[in-house]
């Protein structure tokens, strides 16, 4: 039996072929549920600020370039591309306040050592801009759904208020 390679997928080997040929368009495609914020300012930070850390690193696989790279990206890099998209994301949401905007962008650190681990040890460097697309693609997600719980629950409240207010008033009434 063989110990080589299994042969590439054909779609992948395609993808990976846009993607060196012309990769800003081909990871704005990429996440093909939000392209137009992959076409946004988003995609140009991810695309910079990687290719940055990837050439910073290039060539070092050993514990402390590890470490140098996963602290880099977690106190340079994932901060801008977190504060970027998750701020957007949650003004876009109907975030009013800084405070709101704050409380989604925490998510992020969390989220980025996680993924940024993960993608070391498994993830091939060509592919890390849609792997961190995609994480911040989840995240995303679910930090609209919190922020719209947590709007439909104020909104109960206020309505709930606003009821108690007007039985009061009807029951105070001669």
């Amino acid at each position: 039996m063989s110990a080589g390679k299994a042969p590439m997928h054909p779609l992948l080997a395609r993808y990976l072929t846009q993607l060196s040929t012309n990769p800003l368009r081909t990871k704005a495609l990429t996440p093909s549920r939000w392209p137009c914020t992959g076409f946004s300012c988003l995609l140009q930070w991810v695309h910079l600020l990687v290719g940055l850390l990837q050439k910073a690193f290039a060539g070092k696989t050993g514990l402390k370039a590890r470490l140098g790279q996963l602290l880099a990206s977690n106190l340079l890099i994932a901060p801008i591309n977190a504060t970027v998209f998750l701020a957007s994301m949650a003004i876009i949401n109907g975030a009013k306040s800084v405070d709101e905007v704050i409380r989604t962008v925490r998510v992020s650190w969390v989220v980025s050592p996680l993924s940024m681990t993960i993608a070391q040890q498994f993830i091939p460097v060509e592919m890390w801009v849609p792997f961190f697309n995609t994480i911040q693609f989840v995240v995303g997600t679910f930090v609209n759904i919190k922020v719209k719980k947590m709007k439909l629950a104020a909104v109960r409240k206020e309505a709930e208020a606003r009821e108690r207010e007007r039985a009061r008033e009807a029951t105070a009434e001669p």
